[in-house]
């Protein structure tokens, strides 16, 4: 059976998912775009929660189009993550948000 590779790109404007084959050849992908904030000039900030809920968009979007390619999810080997540089997230570990 042929094994994939998927990829979470987590960019400045969007996140992406990849499911590459053994030669690197893209099979499946998605893309969810999420909101850009800009509380004052030279300031930009992004909500974590949107970056999530944009990652499931985008993986749901690529399981999708692999399983009509009639691929099975179990053929999905490993997942790689990339993130934007110099991304700092507070966390409160009481509210979990």
């Amino acid at each position: 059976m042929p094994e994939f590779v998927g990829a979470i790109d987590c960019g400045t404007t969007s996140a992406r998912f990849f499911i590459f084959d053994q030669f690197a050849k893209v099979i499946a992908s998605g893309q969810q775009e999420y909101k850009q904030i800009y509380p004052q000039p030279g300031w930009h900030e992004q909500d974590p929660r949107d970056w999530v809920q944009a990652i499931d968009i985008c993986i749901a979007q690529a399981v999708t189009d692999f399983k009509k390619l009639g691929h099975d999810i179990r053929d999905l080997k490993t997942m790689g993550i990339t993130n934007q540089r110099e991304t700092t997230i507070v966390w409160d570990k009481t509210t979990g948000k």
